[in-house]
This record gives structure tokens, sequence and C-alpha cells, in this order.
């Protein structure tokens, strides 16, 4: 991989070369939803991809997705948190289940 090509994310360019996509290829994806935290409705749900702190950029495809991280990482804060939140918000069916209780007892805001 090309030096130039490390601060993007998972495109491969016409030469074959994966890289990194940056930030506006990402938004400008045809499955990326933007949604606005303060309104009361989502024009879709999936997993956050990138934020401002106002706007939520989710991948509205029907993908399965994995999250890995250590103790501690804000797993649970970052993504499970904002994906249930739109996922009522958007009218989406879904289960979810805590075993460990993080969202009930650390999180009681929601």
């Amino acid at each position: 991989m090309k030096k130039e090509n490390y601060e993007f994310v998972r495109y491969i360019t016409n030469d074959n070369d994966a890289r990194w996509a940056d930030s506006e290829e990402l938004k400008n994806a045809s499955t990326i939803v933007s949604i606005n935290v303060e309104d009361e409705d989502c024009p879709g749900s999936g997993i956050p991809v990138i934020s401002d702190g106002r706007i939520v950029y989710v991948d509205n495809s029907d993908t399965h997705t994995l999250i890995i991280g250590s103790t501690g990482s804000k797993k649970t804060r970052l993504f499970a948190m904002p994906l249930i939140k739109f996922f009522a918000l958007a009218g989406e069916s879904f289960i979810a289940t805590d075993p460990k209780a993080n969202c009930i007892t650390k999180h009681r805001a929601w």
C-alpha cells in the first residue's frame, strides 16, 4: 500500500490498490444516512460511522457488524446505545439483550 493512502478507509482505487476511504467518501456512499440527534424521527438506522456530535452518519445497509474492543473502550456507549436509539426512532423492529446490564446500570439517562 502506498504511504499517501494510509489516512483513508476501505476503498479500492483504479489501480487495484486498497486504501481507507476518507470521511467525504463515506458521507456520500449510497448506504449512509445522516441523522440529526435532536430530531424526533430518523430517515434510517444502522451502525454509527461518523459523528460530529450533532449529525451522525449511519450505515443503513442490511449487513452484519462485529464490534471488537477491550474492556472500557466505550463499545456500549459509542455503538450499542446510539444504534438502539436510532432503531427506536426509525420504527425498526429489533431485539436487544444486555446480559451484563451495561445499558441499565451505567446509562440511566436513556
